[in-house]
């Protein structure tokens, strides 16, 4: 092989490997038009019908902790998903809270733990929460 051929098989392999260290960028449509975009791990977070992330709720705040999703799940129009805040990228997971939307009025509330998310679930759907899951049947790479 020339030098030239085998320089273009290095640079292929190259950038191959790195493209293959990244997790897939995953999409899962939601109901009204909402998406919830996640690497497939800890951070996910909810596009609205328009294409914008959600920032007030997701993403890297201006005193350098982050919060995002990680399992979600939803019925009917609303969405939860465990909101989860770290201290700084990917590392100490100092606070869990549940996020919950609905989709139909775009109203956002979010509960401090687990048993109040439940308490307003039981209230709306007279039913325990979904299991929340990171990806679904109707989810797909972007």
């Amino acid at each position: 092989a020339t030098h030239m051929t085998r320089s273009c098989l290095y640079i292929f392999i190259a950038s191959a490997l790195i493209a293959c260290g990244d997790p897939p960028l995953l999409v899962t449509p939601l109901p009204n038009g909402y998406n919830f975009h996640s690497n497939g791990g800890e951070f996910g977070y909810i596009k609205n019908p328009d294409g914008l992330r959600l920032a007030e709720y997701f993403g890297i705040r201006n005193d350098g902790r982050e919060t995002w999703c990680t399992d979600f799940s939803w019925e009917s129009d609303i969405v939860i998903c465990k909101l989860i805040e770290y201290s700084q990228h990917g590392f100490d997971a100092s606070h869990t809270e549940f996020f919950v939307l609905d989709t139909k009025t775009s109203e956002v509330r979010v509960f401090p733990d687990q048993a109040s998310a439940q308490n307003f679930w039981a209230a709306r759907f007279n039913s325990g929460l979904p299991q929340l899951h990171r990806h679904y049947p109707s989810t797909s790479e972007k």
